[in-house]
C-alpha cells in the first residue's frame, strides 16, 4: 500500500509543469509583433493580455514613453523595464492586482509613471518606480492606491494631492520600504494604514494604524527634480541607505540638457550652444562648454548661474537667473562653417579646479549661456545671446 501510494505521488509530482516565458516589448519596434526578442510587442498592455501570457511569465519592456493604460490583472506576471525608471515612462495609470485572481505575482518594476492617478496596487508589488504627477494636478490626484497585502519598494512619490490612500474595505497596512515621498500636499490619508521601513517624508505622515522605522525627514536631495531628474545628488540623507528609485551613483550628474532659445544677431547667425560628458570636481579632463554659430572674429563670454530663467533681456531671452556670473572674455574667430563661423568655449572643469566660485560644489545644477558683441543687434544694445545649457557637477 505505502509502495502504491509513492508511485501515485511520484505520477503527480512528474507531470508536465507550465513552463515559465519571457517576452518582449519594444515601443520603437514595428508591431504588432510576436513577444519574442527578434519582434517584440510595441505595447505593454498587449504582452500582458494575450493568451500566450501565463502566471509567473515574465515581461521585459525597452526604454521608451508608453502611452497607455497598464493593468496586470488575471495574470500574475512580472513586467519589468530594463533601463530603469529614468527612461522608461508610462504615460497613464497602472494596476498591479495579484488579491483577487489568486493568479501570481502581480509586479511591475522600474518605471515612471506619469499619470495624476499613478498606481493602484491589490495583493501585488510596485518596485523601482517613480510616480509623478504632470502639471496642473487635479483634484484628488493621488500616488499609490492600495489594498491588503500590497507592498511597495524602493520607489519616488512626488507631485500628488495625496501620496498614498487606502482602498476603503482594506484593513491590512501596507508595506513601504526604501521609498521617498516628496512634494506632496499629504503623504498619507490620515485615515489609513501603513508601515514604513527606511522611508523619506518631508515631515513624519501622522494618523492611526502607522508605524514609521528608520524615517528620513528632509528634503531628499534629487539632482533635478523640476525636470524630471530624480537621481539622488551628492550629500543626499537618503544615499546610505539605497533610498529611492535609482541607486545612488558617485560618477553621475545630470545634463547636459540644451534649453531656452537663441537670439538671432544682425547677419541671420543664430547661436547654438552644447556640452559633452560630465562635469566633475575630481576628473582630469576638460569639460568644454562651446557655442557654434556665433557671429565671425567677436568678443563673447560665458554666463552662468544656479538657476533657470526666460525673459526678455537686452533685445534677447535670458535664460538665466540672477545673480549671474561670467568668465573672461574670448574672440570667437572664425573657424567655424561660413557665414556664421565664429565659436566661443570655455573649459568649465578649469573653473571649478581654480576654486574661484566656492558655490561650484558637488551636486549644483549649473545653467550657462554665450552673450557676445553684435553691434547692429535689432535690439541696439550690441549684444546677441546664444541659448542656454544646463549641467550637473558630480564629485
Amino acid at each position: 500500500m505505502h509502495h502504491l501510494l509513492a508511485s501515485i505521488l511520484i505520477a503527480f509530482s512528474c507531470g508536465p509543469a507550465l513552463a515559465q516565458n519571457t517576452w518582449y516589448v519594444d515601443v520603437h519596434a514595428t508591431g504588432p509583433g510576436d513577444g519574442s526578442a527578434a519582434h517584440p510587442y510595441v505595447s505593454i498592455q498587449a504582452a500582458i493580455s494575450n493568451p500566450a501570457t501565463h502566471t509567473a511569465d515574465t515581461i521585459r519592456v525597452a526604454p521608451g514613453s508608453y502611452a497607455e493604460d497598464v493593468s496586470i490583472a488575471n495574470v500574475g506576471v512580472y513586467v519589468i523595464a530594463t533601463g530603469g525608471p529614468a527612461v522608461t515612462t508610462i504615460q497613464g495609470s497602472a494596476s498591479v492586482d495579484g488579491l483577487y485572481t489568486s493568479n501570481g505575482p502581480a509586479e511591475l518594476e522600474g518605471f515612471t509613471i506619469a499619470s495624476p492617478f499613478g498606481a493602484a496596487v491589490g495583493g501585488g508589488t510596485l518596485r523601482r518606480c517613480i510616480m509623478v504627477s504632470p502639471a496642473g494636478v487635479p483634484a484628488g490626484a493621488r500616488g499609490i492606491f492600495y489594498d491588503d497585502f500590497s507592498h511597495v519598494d524602493h520607489c519616488v512619490v512626488t507631485g500628488f494631492q495625496l501620496g498614498l490612500d487606502m482602498f476603503a474595505f482594506a484593513s491590512i497596512p501596507v508595506d513601504v520600504r526604501s521609498t521617498i515621498f516628496s512634494g506632496n500636499s499629504l503623504t498619507l490619508h490620515s485615515s489609513a494604514n501603513a508601515d514604513f521601513l527606511n522611508c523619506c517624508f518631508p515631515s513624519l505622515p501622522q494618523g492611526g494604524g502607522i508605524s514609521t522605522v528608520g524615517s528620513v525627514i528632509g528634503d531628499p536631495g534629487f539632482w533635478d527634480p523640476a525636470h524630471g531628474d530624480f537621481h539622488l545628488a551628492p550629500l543626499s540623507n537618503c544615499i546610505a541607505t539605497d533610498i529611492g528609485a535609482i541607486p545612488y551613483d558617485a560618477g553621475y550628474a545630470t545634463g547636459p540638457a540644451v534649453y531656452c532659445s537663441t537670439s538671432p544677431a544682425s547677419d541671420g547667425c543664430s547661436a547654438s550652444i552644447s556640452a559633452s560628458g560630465t562635469c566633475s570636481l575630481s576628473g582630469t579632463a576638460p569639460y568644454w562648454v562651446t557655442a557654434e554659430h556665433v557671429m565671425p572674429n567677436k568678443l563673447g563670454r560665458l554666463l552662468y548661474s544656479l538657476g533657470e530663467a526666460n525673459v526678455p533681456f537686452q533685445g534677447g531671452v535670458l535664460c538665466l537667473a540672477p545673480p549671474l556670473r561670467r568668465t573672461p572674455p574670448s574672440n570667437s574667430g572664425s573657424s567655424g562653417t561660413p557665414p556664421c563661423s565664429g565659436v566661443l568655449s570655455y573649459d568649465f572643469h578649469a573653473l571649478l579646479q581654480s576654486g574661484a566660485d566656492p558655490l561650484l560644489q558637488p551636486g549644483r545644477v549649473v545653467y550657462a549661456q554665450y552673450r557676445f558683441r553684435d553691434p547692429f543687434s535689432p535690439g541696439g544694445y550690441a549684444v546677441a545671446f546664444s541659448n542656454a545649457v544646463r549641467f550637473g557637477i558630480a564629485p
